[in-house]
């Protein structure tokens, strides 16, 4: 993808996929969704792409980070 600034924004039950260019501010796209649609959502080829990246995002840790209360260490050590 060109540079686009991807978030996804939660309340309680609402969701909204915002995709905007990082370069112009201009919105390429908004998708505002339940949480209960949210597989009708990764399932729309059009949103897929920008919906893994912000899972892809949320599940990544740089090495050498240290991981904060409740997110995921850098390695697992296997099962203690």
């Amino acid at each position: 993808f060109p540079s686009h600034d991807t978030r996804l924004r939660c309340w309680a039950v609402r969701r909204l996929l915002s995709v905007n260019d990082e370069e112009t501010g201009e919105v390429v796209l908004t998708e505002k969704f339940y949480k209960k649609d949210f597989d009708k959502v990764m399932a729309n080829p059009a949103l897929k792409p920008y919906v893994d990246k912000v899972i892809e995002a949320a599940y990544t840790v740089n090495i050498g980070d240290k991981a904060s209360e409740g997110e995921s260490p850098t390695h697992d050590d296997g099962d203690d």
